[in-house]
């Protein structure tokens, strides 16, 4: 039986968090052969970035005659839907993305994307990503 087991650590490799479901899950598989994966934390998007983004949201908007917060949440939709499987129904789900938990790199695409679109599809030329 596959487990996945999530764990942090600290600045220093000390885990701070997990510990204890971490010994339980070794402990349950006795005579078995474990793998580790470990995942270095992703950097969560910049002030900059998220600075831009709002500065984007706010030229649509005034093209478009919506609030910041509705081409925010139209610029999700557009760029930032998403399908997750049920893996037990097989049913395809949709959601949108949260930009808040994009990483830099997911979030610099999101603004390439966005500048694209605005200039190829609406003429409208936003200030050049940094």
């Amino acid at each position: 039986m596959k487990q996945e087991v999530y764990i942090r650590t600290d600045e220093e490799g000390k885990v701070v968090a997990g510990r204890q479901v971490l010994i339980k899950a070794i402990r349950a598989h006795k005579n078995s052969s474990l793998s580790v994966t470990i995942e270095p934390k992703k950097k969560k998007r910049t002030s900059p970035q998220n600075a831009l983004w709002w500065v984007y949201m706010d030229i649509l908007s005034r093209e478009f005659g919506y609030s910041k917060d509705e081409m925010h949440e139209i610029c999700k939709y557009k760029f930032l839907l998403s399908e997750k499987v049920d893996e037990k129904t097989g049913l395809v789900l949709k959601y949108i993305r949260s930009t808040t938990e994009l990483n830099k790199e997911e979030f610099s695409e999101l603004i390439d994307g966005l500048y694209a679109w605005a200039a190829t599809d609406f003429n409208i030329i936003l200030p050049e990503p940094i």
